[in-house]
């Protein structure tokens, strides 16, 4: 896994700038908005004013627990769906790494990254642990993970 990790940072460290569109995914379930995929992979910044609508509408369906716990439990599958939506792999490596370290420091994770803290997570607790991954934008990660799972990725 280490080496996979580290050729995905190698090729693939996020861009900024203009995102364009190069294909288009129909809406979702709950309505959610058709996505617009990005031409290139981005950095999260940029992957959150792109994906400002689909971001919109996840915010209004619910507290963010079982995305929460998706990252917690399931990371792979967690990142992997933010990745299809557009997320570059060397930026979602640094971004897990950071959920990883902040999890371990609320006694969430043991030091291998095993889940030591399978029951529910209160919600102030959720964002105190997100609250500085990303740069500030941590949160969004949630809203990205409903977003795609809401249209199928």
């Amino acid at each position: 896994m280490e080496q996979t990790e580290r050729a995905v940072s190698e090729d693939h460290r996020g861009t900024t700038g203009n995102a364009g569109t190069s294909r288009t995914r129909g809406s979702g379930g709950a309505g959610a908005p058709a996505w617009q995929a990005p031409l290139h992979p981005l950095n999260l910044a940029d992957l959150v004013v792109h994906a400002g609508e689909g971001i919109a509408w996840a915010g209004g369906h619910g507290t963010y627990s079982p995305e929460f716990e998706e990252f917690r439990d399931h990371p792979d599958e967690a990142f992997a769906r933010v990745i299809a939506l557009g997320l570059a792999p060397g930026a979602a490596l640094a971004l897990r790494q950071q959920v990883t370290g902040a999890m371990r420091a609320a006694g969430i994770l043991d030091a291998g990254g095993e889940v030591i803290n399978a029951g529910y997570v209160e919600a102030q607790q959720q964002q105190d642990i997100f609250a500085h991954v990303g740069g500030g934008l941590g949160d969004q990660l949630w809203a990205l993970l409903r977003y795609a799972r809401a249209i199928g990725l």
